[in-house]
């Protein structure tokens, strides 16, 4: 993905790469959503490639927080349309996210309660937590009511990967922060 801002288009070149190689790559794990009858779309080699509105978000904030980067995204990685292709490609995932550098994992956009409970989340402590919290409760359930919280191959995605990383719109935290935030949380109720 190249560096524009997040209402460029998005462009790509895609390579084939040999897992057994060990590139250098970046994952995504998000929900689908709906593919709109007139989809969104990446320009990829030139050609346009239909993505899911959802999936077209995730990519754009990712570019503006990153840069230019090299990731694997299943919908412009594996041909949708080719059932064998996507078949023999689903045993793969555990070797894609185990090999990727760093694994993104999308909530969706930022929205005020979901930002303060990113920002919560990202420096949760006891601190933190009895002095200096401008976040609510429902602040956290609205960030962890999201569809990619709901499903369960999304945790797996999570458990293969080496160094996850959850994103809500421009917000990054390390899964190990998030999730001992949530535990810290958890104790407290």
């Amino acid at each position: 993905m190249g560096a524009e801002g997040l209402d460029e288009p998005l462009r790509c070149d895609l390579s084939v790469s040999n897992l057994d190689e060990k590139p250098q790559y970046t994952a995504l794990s998000y929900v689908w959503g709906v593919m709109a009858p007139i989809p969104d779309t990446v320009v990829c080699g030139g050609v346009l490639l239909p993505v899911t509105a959802n999936a077209l978000s995730a990519l754009r904030n990712l570019r503006t927080k990153l840069g230019g980067f090299t990731i694997w995204i299943d919908v412009v990685c594996i041909n949708q349309l080719d059932e064998s292709e996507k078949s023999h490609q689903l045993p793969l995932m555990g070797e894609i996210y185990d090999g990727a550098t760093t694994s993104y994992f999308w909530l969706g956009d930022s929205m005020p309660p979901r930002q303060k409970a990113m920002n919560f989340l990202s420096q949760t402590g006891f601190v933190q937590f009895y002095f200096r919290n401008k976040t609510s409760f429902s602040d956290i359930d609205h960030l962890l009511d999201c569809v990619w919280v709901t499903r369960i191959w999304t945790y797996q995605e999570v458990a293969m990967a080496r160094s996850p990383v959850i994103v809500c719109g421009q917000s990054h935290i390390p899964w190990n922060q998030s999730s001992l935030s949530i535990i810290f949380l958890g104790r407290l109720s």
